[in-house]
Protein backbone atom coordinates (compact mmCIF):
# COMPACT_ATOMS: atom_id res chain seq x y z
CA UNK A 1 0.00 0.00 0.00
CA UNK A 2 2.80 2.40 0.87
CA UNK A 3 4.39 1.70 -2.51
CA UNK A 4 1.18 2.51 -4.36
CA UNK A 5 0.39 -1.11 -5.18
CA UNK A 6 -3.11 -1.01 -3.75
CA UNK A 7 -4.56 -3.50 -6.25
CA UNK A 8 -1.93 -6.11 -5.30
CA UNK A 9 -2.45 -5.43 -1.60
CA UNK A 10 -6.22 -5.75 -1.99
CA UNK A 11 -5.85 -9.04 -3.86
CA UNK A 12 -3.57 -10.44 -1.14
CA UNK A 13 -5.91 -9.29 1.63
CA UNK A 14 -8.87 -10.85 -0.15
CA UNK A 15 -6.99 -14.14 -0.50
CA UNK A 16 -5.99 -13.98 3.17
CA UNK A 17 -9.59 -13.31 4.20
CA UNK A 18 -10.81 -16.34 2.24
CA UNK A 19 -8.17 -18.51 3.92
CA UNK A 20 -9.01 -17.25 7.41
CA UNK A 21 -12.73 -17.79 6.79
CA UNK A 22 -12.08 -21.34 5.61
CA UNK A 23 -9.95 -22.09 8.70
CA UNK A 24 -12.62 -20.54 10.93
CA UNK A 25 -15.28 -22.77 9.35
CA UNK A 26 -13.08 -25.85 9.81
CA UNK A 27 -12.42 -24.94 13.45
CA UNK A 28 -16.12 -24.34 14.07
CA UNK A 29 -17.02 -27.73 12.56
CA UNK A 30 -14.37 -29.42 14.70
CA UNK A 31 -15.62 -27.74 17.90
CA UNK A 32 -19.19 -28.68 17.07
CA UNK A 33 -18.12 -32.28 16.53
CA UNK A 34 -16.46 -32.29 19.98
CA UNK A 35 -19.74 -31.08 21.48
CA UNK A 36 -21.71 -33.72 19.58
CA UNK A 37 -23.62 -31.11 17.57
CA UNK A 38 -24.47 -32.17 14.05
CA UNK A 39 -23.35 -29.85 11.28
CA UNK A 40 -24.99 -29.38 7.94
CA UNK A 41 -22.66 -29.60 4.97
CA UNK A 42 -21.53 -26.18 3.80
CA UNK A 43 -23.00 -25.01 0.54
CA UNK A 44 -20.62 -23.41 -1.94
CA UNK A 45 -21.08 -19.68 -2.35
CA UNK A 46 -23.36 -18.73 -5.18
CA UNK A 47 -25.44 -15.71 -6.02
CA UNK A 48 -28.58 -17.75 -6.69
CA UNK A 49 -29.14 -18.69 -3.03
CA UNK A 50 -30.97 -16.91 -0.25
CA UNK A 51 -32.05 -13.33 -0.92
CA UNK A 52 -31.64 -10.98 2.06
CA UNK A 53 -33.44 -7.84 3.12
CA UNK A 54 -31.44 -5.88 5.69
CA UNK A 55 -32.55 -2.86 7.70
CA UNK A 56 -30.66 -1.28 10.60
CA UNK A 57 -31.19 1.86 12.59
CA UNK A 58 -29.55 2.29 15.97
CA UNK A 59 -27.03 4.36 17.91
CA UNK A 60 -24.35 2.72 20.03
CA UNK A 61 -20.74 2.86 21.12
CA UNK A 62 -18.17 1.23 18.83
CA UNK A 63 -17.92 -2.10 20.73
CA UNK A 64 -21.69 -2.60 20.47
CA UNK A 65 -21.70 -1.57 16.79
CA UNK A 66 -18.89 -4.03 16.01
CA UNK A 67 -20.63 -6.90 17.77
CA UNK A 68 -24.00 -6.04 16.21
CA UNK A 69 -22.56 -6.01 12.69
CA UNK A 70 -20.71 -9.28 13.29
CA UNK A 71 -23.90 -10.86 14.67
CA UNK A 72 -25.81 -9.72 11.59
CA UNK A 73 -23.08 -11.07 9.30
CA UNK A 74 -22.92 -14.40 11.13
CA UNK A 75 -26.71 -14.63 11.01
CA UNK A 76 -26.67 -14.10 7.25
CA UNK A 77 -23.96 -16.71 6.82
CA UNK A 78 -25.86 -19.21 8.99
CA UNK A 79 -29.07 -18.72 7.00
CA UNK A 80 -27.21 -19.07 3.71
CA UNK A 81 -25.32 -22.18 4.78
CA UNK A 82 -27.82 -24.09 6.89
CA UNK A 83 -31.43 -22.89 6.55
CA UNK A 84 -32.06 -23.77 2.90
CA UNK A 85 -34.10 -20.56 2.78
CA UNK A 86 -35.24 -18.65 -0.27
CA UNK A 87 -35.45 -15.36 1.61
CA UNK A 88 -34.43 -13.84 4.92
CA UNK A 89 -34.78 -10.55 6.75
CA UNK A 90 -32.29 -9.04 9.18
CA UNK A 91 -33.41 -6.04 11.21
CA UNK A 92 -31.55 -4.12 13.91
CA UNK A 93 -33.38 -1.51 15.95
CA UNK A 94 -32.32 0.58 18.91
CA UNK A 95 -35.13 0.96 21.42
CA UNK A 96 -34.75 2.58 24.86
CA UNK A 97 -31.05 1.82 25.42
CA UNK A 98 -31.37 -1.69 23.98
CA UNK A 99 -30.47 -3.06 20.59
CA UNK A 100 -32.69 -5.76 19.09
CA UNK A 101 -31.46 -7.81 16.15
CA UNK A 102 -34.02 -10.08 14.49
CA UNK A 103 -33.01 -12.63 11.85
CA UNK A 104 -35.92 -14.41 10.15
CA UNK A 105 -35.96 -16.81 7.21
CA UNK A 106 -38.34 -19.11 5.37
CA UNK A 107 -36.05 -22.14 5.73
CA UNK A 108 -35.99 -25.27 7.86
CA UNK A 109 -36.16 -23.56 11.28
CA UNK A 110 -34.57 -24.73 14.51
CA UNK A 111 -35.21 -27.94 16.43
CA UNK A 112 -37.50 -27.43 19.43
CA UNK A 113 -35.32 -26.58 22.42
CA UNK A 114 -32.26 -26.28 20.18
CA UNK A 115 -29.42 -24.01 21.21
CA UNK A 116 -28.77 -20.58 19.77
CA UNK A 117 -25.93 -20.40 17.23
CA UNK A 118 -22.87 -20.38 19.49
CA UNK A 119 -20.99 -17.63 17.68
CA UNK A 120 -23.97 -15.29 18.00
CA UNK A 121 -24.69 -16.34 21.58
CA UNK A 122 -21.07 -15.78 22.65
CA UNK A 123 -21.03 -12.26 21.19
CA UNK A 124 -24.33 -11.42 22.88
CA UNK A 125 -23.12 -12.83 26.21
CA UNK A 126 -19.92 -10.80 25.99
CA UNK A 127 -22.05 -7.64 26.01
CA UNK A 128 -24.49 -8.90 28.66
CA UNK A 129 -27.21 -9.68 26.13
CA UNK A 130 -29.31 -12.72 25.33
CA UNK A 131 -30.44 -14.76 22.31
CA UNK A 132 -33.72 -16.56 21.62
CA UNK A 133 -34.31 -18.96 18.73
CA UNK A 134 -37.55 -20.22 17.29
CA UNK A 135 -39.30 -21.32 14.17
CA UNK A 136 -40.06 -24.67 12.62
CA UNK A 137 -40.02 -26.33 9.20
CA UNK A 138 -43.43 -24.82 8.37
CA UNK A 139 -42.57 -21.21 9.25
CA UNK A 140 -38.79 -20.96 8.99
CA UNK A 141 -36.26 -19.87 11.56
CA UNK A 142 -36.01 -16.88 13.85
CA UNK A 143 -33.16 -15.57 15.97
CA UNK A 144 -33.73 -12.60 18.26
CA UNK A 145 -30.73 -10.97 19.91
CA UNK A 146 -31.14 -8.39 22.67
CA UNK A 147 -28.10 -6.30 23.58
CA UNK A 148 -27.70 -3.50 26.07
CA UNK A 149 -26.78 -0.29 24.29
CA UNK A 150 -25.83 2.30 26.92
Amino acid sequence: VRQGQTQDAFAELTELQVGVTREYDDLRSYLRSLQGIATAPLRPLDFGGTRFRVRAEFEAALPVVEHALQIMLEGARNVSRHARAESATICADGIQKKLFIRIEDDGVGFPVGGPAPWSIASRAAELGGCVRVGGDPASGGEVVVELPSP
